[in-house]
């Protein structure tokens, strides 16, 4: 099965082609290629290359969430993201929380050791990013509190975001939106290391 095939637009400089075979390579190595094959992602895949009717802050528009829900539901099924959910607080709570979930993640020491380590400093709650910035009050229902809980959501500047679990999450985060249209550079200490390890995995699986 062929997904996500688009052509003619670019991102961030880069063929759409060539962006969408890279985002299926980092999947493949992630989660194998039987992911490729799923009607679910297909279908969620085939949403993110329509046209982009707005821009939005990151990319962070519908399909791009909604295709990051099933993604985090994968993590979570490989070991690659905590299942515990997150206990609300300031972003330096927030943080080591987090922080104490990764020190004992063993799935994902094993798979991106660098990565790991990094996430699992005690950084200063201040530095660099902590959520997407996305807004997904518009598809969380009101009635659905445990969506809340399980999706690691909070309120910041305004906007109901999602906290990420780690750099992984960072990683497709990123990658989804710029294939919604960001155009943001890969800037941040913690996305380069995750980058350099998932282009490892690429190498060894080609």
């Amino acid at each position: 099965m062929t997904i996500c095939k688009t052509s003619g637009a670019s991102v961030n400089g880069q063929g759409r082609e060539e962006a969408i075979a890279r985002f299926h390579r980092a999947i493949t190595a992630v989660f194998g290629a039987g992911l490729l094959n799923d009607k679910t992602f297909a279908a969620l895949c085939d949403a993110v290359k329509s046209p982009i009717k707005s821009k939005v802050k990151y990319g962070g528009d519908e399909s791009a969430i909604e295709l990051m829900r099933y993604l985090r539901k994968k993590m979570i099924e490989c070991g690659l993201a905590p299942k515990e959910p997150l206990k609300h607080g300031n972003n330096g709570e927030i943080l080591k929380f987090r922080t104490k979930l990764l020190g004992s993640m063993e799935d994902f020491q094993e798979r991106f050791p660098k990565t790991w380590a990094y996430d699992c400093e005690i950084r200063n709650p201040n530095d660099g990013y902590k959520e997407d910035g996305w807004n997904y009050q518009s598809s969380v229902k009101q009635d659905q509190d445990q969506t809340l809980v399980d999706e690691w959501l909070a309120e910041k500047d305004n906007i109901l975001t999602h906290y990420y679990y780690n750099e992984l999450d960072h990683y497709f985060t990123h990658f989804v939106g710029k294939l919604r249209g960001y155009t943001g550079p890969e800037r941040e200490t913690g996305l380069k290391i995750i980058i350099g390890e998932i282009e490892k995995e690429i190498e060894e699986n080609e």
